[in-house]
C-alpha cells in the first residue's frame, strides 16, 4: 500500500519555526545595535536644530529667549520673559525633549546660558554633548548671527 497523506511532519514545523525565530533574533540585534551607533548623533542634531528653533522663535515673537543649562545634571532650559520681566520656561514639545534628564549631558562652554535676541543675534558659545562621561560631540555657535558647527568626538 502507499501512504498518501500530505503535510509537514511536526518535526518539521519545529525546524522552520526555530530558523524563523533565529533570523528574527539577529535582526532585532542588528537594528538594536545600529540604532544605538545613530542615536548619539541624532541627539546632537535635534540639539542644533533646537537651538536654530529658539533663534526663530526670537525673531519671530519679537522677545529676547534664553537657554540655560544646569551644568550639574545636564538639562537645558529654554525660556522667555513674561509680563515681570521674568524668565519662565517654555512650555512646548520640543522644549520639554531637553527639560529632562536623559541619557545625554549637555554643558556650555562659557558661562550658563545663551541669549538669541528679536534681531536674530545669539551669544557666541560652546555646547558639549556627553555620554556616559564621554564627549560625543561639540556644537559651536560661531558669531552673532548663530552660525552653527557641529565638532565630532573621534
Amino acid at each position: 500500500m502507499k501512504n498518501s497523506s500530505r503535510g509537514f511532519t511536526l518535526v518539521e514545523i519545529l525546524i522552520v519555526f526555530a530558523l524563523v525565530a533565529t533570523f528574527a533574533a539577529l535582526a532585532v540585534a542588528g537594528f538594536s545595535r545600529f540604532y544605538n551607533e545613530r542615536l548619539p548623533r541624532l541627539y546632537v542634531k535635534d540639539l542644533a536644530g533646537y537651538v536654530r528653533y529658539l533663534q526663530f522663535k526670537a525673531i519671530e515673537d519679537g522677545k529676547i529667549y534664553r537657554m540655560t543649562v544646569d551644568n550639574d545634571t545636564g538639562v537645558s532650559t529654554a525660556s522667555k520673559p513674561n509680563a515681570k520681566k521674568d524668565f519662565e520656561p517654555l512650555r512646548d514639545a520640543l522644549s520639554r525633549r531637553f527639560q529632562k534628564k536623559g541619557e545625554f549631558a549637555v554643558v556650555l562652554g562659557e558661562g550658563h546660558e545663551v541669549y538669541f535676541f528679536p534681531d536674530g543675534t545669539v551669544t557666541r558659545n560652546a555646547v558639549t554633548v556627553s555620554r556616559n562621561g564621554g564627549e560625543i560631540a561639540t556644537l559651536q555657535i560661531k558669531n552673532r548671527l548663530g552660525a552653527l558647527e557641529i565638532h565630532y568626538a573621534s
